[in-house]
């Protein structure tokens, strides 16, 4: 799955919570769920600013491990 296709997945996932609720995300309680979804959010929120800036920087193989 390419970065692109991992946004448009996770912005489904985030619909599909946020249809639970009826207020505002701020305003949830705090549970596992909404921890979750404010982590898939941050993460969604990179991907997208990776996307603008040309994708994610190749991985360096640093010889450890």
């Amino acid at each position: 799955m390419n970065l692109q296709a991992t946004v448009k997945t996770n912005k489904r996932i985030l619909a599909l919570i946020e249809s639970k609720y009826e207020k505002m995300p701020s305003l949830w309680a705090k549970n596992p769920e909404t921890t979750y979804y404010y982590c898939l959010l941050r993460d969604t929120e990179r991907a997208e600013a990776a996307i603008e800036h040309g994708g994610l920087a190749p991985i360096r193989d640093t010889g450890k491990g």
